[in-house]
């Protein structure tokens, strides 16, 4: 699990891995069990991937391919990739990958191929200059608008908020995070009984 931001490669690789293994796990346990998917199951884990500038690994043709997997199969085991990029190439943004991903967003792009290469279509090329102005595509494809927070409003409104502390494993190998847990007043907590 990558806890935090991390941009060495081999480390973006081992944590990746280690997510696909969890990810393969998890669907088996749901298939064992007779179910679909993970919301068939009633399970209620939900594990997010966030690839932020999904360029620097497009040269990594293995941590591709497990991008790629995690698209594929992730959802039915209740992981979700969100996969960001600068700079929409067929390269950063393979193919299977990108079939995999079914709802998209984009902000103003330079050119019709790139806007084609991240959403299916052009269009994006054609958005005026206005901070979170954007296409959103999922089934059917709409112009947003969505809110624009500057790095100094972030760095004075949110940062404060964010703490990243390391998970602690239990007697029974599962993570959490104690230390935030006892102090939350509306957190459900679900133990097996």
């Amino acid at each position: 699990q990558i806890d935090s931001y991390e941009r060495d490669p081999k480390k973006v690789k081992e944590g990746l891995e280690k997510v696909q293994k969890d990810m393969a796990i998890m669907y088996q346990k749901i298939v064992d069990a007779g179910f679909e998917d993970i919301k068939e199951s009633g399970i209620k884990d939900r594990h997010f991937i966030i690839i932020d500038e999904a360029a620097d690994l497009a040269d990594d043709s293995k941590c591709m391919e497990i991008v790629t997997d995690i698209a594929r199969r992730g959802r039915g085991a209740g992981y979700y990739l969100v996969y960001a990029t600068q700079y929409p190439s067929a390269q950063s943004i393979p193919q299977q990958t990108k079939r995999n991903i079914p709802v998209r967003l984009s902000y103003v792009l330079d050119d019709a191929i790139a806007s084609n290469t991240a959403l299916g279509q052009t269009g994006a090329e054609l958005l005026p200059m206005i901070p979170g102005r954007g296409i959103y595509k999922n089934v059917k494809t709409q112009i947003i608008q969505s809110p624009y927070i500057s790095n100094k409003q972030i760095t004075e409104r949110i940062k404060p908020h964010i703490i990243i502390r390391p998970r602690e494993e239990k007697d029974d190998g599962q993570k959490t995070d104690s230390k935030t847990a006892e102090n939350r007043q509306h957190s459900i907590v679900l133990e097996k009984v």
